[in-house]
């Protein structure tokens, strides 16, 4: 009897490498806590999505893009794999400039820019719904301590929801620092790629500002929520 041999597309492999290295890129967040409200879910989300490990998304560009075009290009498949190698770095859209950068290594300066500017624009939306998010969870904050504090006066204190509020404070500040970290690590990494490109980088300029900006609102809220988790009653 003969074997049947199965031919299995390269593009087909590609595509379930991509599922199998995406599935364990996700990472540990609270947001799914019970009770949380949308603007603490967006914080806690958010957070955690800024500080995936960039390995996984850049390989997933970079693989794809590189096989898909050793594939796809039949008469200088080196030449191909580099250029879908490039191309790659439009694969996983929307992980930010950290990832775009790493994707983008392969591509001309022209190309890596563009990607580039446009990753950290991306960023920058994201960090914007961020602040947004954050100003109104300090608000939801206040209100609960208001209302702590009112029950304590007439000797309704409960131990209890005291504790959760001040857990639930910790988580969000926690959120912050690390979209603050997150900030940061782009402001860097930017600020490598303007010192490298020179003044054909003047996009990557304005970008940086925006975020530079951006991480003075993220730390006058982290202030504002420390100061909310000391603003607690105890007694």
């Amino acid at each position: 009897m003969r074997k049947m041999i199965t031919r299995v597309h390269p593009v087909s492999l590609i595509l379930a490498a991509m599922l199998g290295l995406s599935a364990c890129a996700g990472s540990t967040s609270t947001a799914d806590t019970p009770g949380l409200s949308a603007e603490q879910q967006t914080l806690r989300t958010e957070a955690s999505k800024f500080n995936q490990t960039v390995g996984v998304p850049a390989i997933l560009g970079v693989l794809a893009g590189a096989t898909l075009g050793a594939v796809l290009c039949r008469d200088n498949k080196a030449a191909c794999a580099a250029g879908g190698a490039a191309v790659g770095g439009a694969i996983g859209g929307g992980a930010g400039y950290l990832v775009a950068r790493e994707n983008t290594k392969a591509a001309s300066q022209e190309e890596a820019l563009r990607v580039r500017t446009a990753a950290a624009g991306e960023d920058i939306d994201r960090f914007n719904r961020v602040i947004a998010a954050t100003n109104k969870v300090i608000t939801q904050h206040q209100q609960n301590i208001r209302v702590l504090k009112a029950a304590y006066r007439k000797g309704e204190g409960d131990l209890t929801s005291a504790q959760q509020e001040r857990t639930a404070i910790a988580e969000d500040s926690k959120a912050l620092e690390l979209t603050i970290a997150a900030n940061k690590e782009r402001i860097a990494a930017i600020t490598e790629d303007i010192e490298h490109y020179g003044s054909d980088a003047h996009s990557l300029v304005a970008k940086r500002d925006e975020l530079i900006t951006q991480q003075g609102y993220l730390n006058s809220q982290l202030k504002k929520l420390r100061g909310e988790y000391v603003a607690v009653p105890t007694s």
